[in-house]
């Protein structure tokens, strides 16, 4: 049987939860995969909605009940048609003041499938990791180079 405290007590919590979601800090949480093919190039992409219409590696922003490996793995099949065989999780960086991004380190064994989102993307391809083309995308090209090594020892693996 319901008590006269019980049945306030729902309402009061809902209430207070409403209240924290709205106060608490936001942001969003944004996946990016760093693709290796099998003779060790890396793959980038134009991407049409960046700044000055960047280069950068594919990925994107985090769905509702998605992991950030499943959402690695998403961004990269709608956006180049392609499957990752294999996915490690390289590191999370604070690219904005409301924006936390988680970086994977992958590798493509197969081009079979592959097809450019137009939509998203201008054009990619697969280049020389120490000749990044420019204009490259700030967050991802710093990231990139302070973690090249790690990078590299993935790839290796």
């Amino acid at each position: 049987m319901a008590t006269p405290l019980s049945t306030l007590t729902a309402p009061v919590m809902w209430v207070a939860r409403r209240i924290v979601r709205r106060l608490a800090p936001r942001f969003t949480i944004g996946v990016t995969a760093i693709l290796f093919d099998d003779q060790g190039l890396v793959y980038v992409q134009r991407h049409r909605f960046w700044p000055r219409q960047a280069y950068g590696f594919p990925g994107g922003f985090l769905a509702r009940n998605e992991s950030c490996e499943e959402a690695a793995r998403r961004e990269v099949l709608e956006e180049t048609g392609l499957r990752v065989t294999k996915l490690t999780l390289l590191g999370v960086d604070k690219s904005a003041p409301d924006h936390q991004n988680v970086f994977f380190v992958g590798h493509i064994h197969s081009m079979e499938g592959f097809r450019i989102q137009k939509l998203e993307v201008l054009h990619g391809r697969f280049v020389d990791p120490a000749m990044l083309p420019e204009p490259f995308l700030r967050a991802h090209k710093s990231y990139f180079e302070s973690h090249l090594s790690t990078i590299l020892s993935i790839r290796e693996a």
